[in-house]
């Protein structure tokens, strides 16, 4: 149940290891600790940027077995990408694009959300990335997570949430 070297990895964003352990066969999409995440997972919370593409394409080879043409963006990884996305959730329905948004980590979210990260998600109590960003009062990441077609409904979760937290600027851009 405790952390594998290449979550450890993920989580200090140490890209250099992770290619390494990569290279020596350590699965991207090792579940650890007692909630069940991944080192994506770990790497969004983190903010590590490098990490996360790295683990993203070292993810899409795993699910699509297209070995190095899915690793290096080849054209048939964006599916398996997706597919990652879809279905890398902790063991509380907790994603990568949730735990970017809570630690406030702008570019991971950006990149989560190109890669095709459902913006409209929610974890099993709920709360969805438009709700963390709101109670973090991260304009951009709400202005992110617009632009990438967040609904009206977790629009309306959020709403009181960012109000509640005093982020008046978060406020206006859900309003809009």
């Amino acid at each position: 149940q405790g952390w594998t070297p290449l979550a450890v990895a993920a989580a200090s964003g140490n890209a250099r290891l992770i290619r390494l352990l990569l290279a020596r066969g350590s699965l991207p999409r090792q579940r650890y600790g007692a909630s069940g995440r991944t080192p994506l997972m770990a790497a969004a919370q983190g903010g590590h940027l490098a990490a996360v593409e790295l683990l993203l394409g070292a993810g899409a080879g795993e699910v699509a077995l297209l070995g190095s043409n899915a690793a290096a963006g080849g054209p048939a990884a964006a599916p398996a990408v997706r597919q990652i996305l879809a279905s890398d959730v902790d063991d509380f329905g907790v994603s990568a694009l949730m735990l970017g948004c809570k630690g406030g980590h702008v570019p991971v979210v950006e990149r989560l959300l190109t890669h095709g990260a459902d913006a409209n998600s929610v974890d099993n109590a709920g709360h969805g990335p438009r709700g963390f960003a709101g109670r973090l009062g991260s304009l951009e990441i709400t202005r992110a997570l617009l632009r990438a077609g967040a609904d009206l409904t977790a629009r309306a979760r959020a709403l009181p949430i960012a109000a509640k937290c005093g982020h008046a600027a978060v406020v206006r851009a859900l309003g809009e």
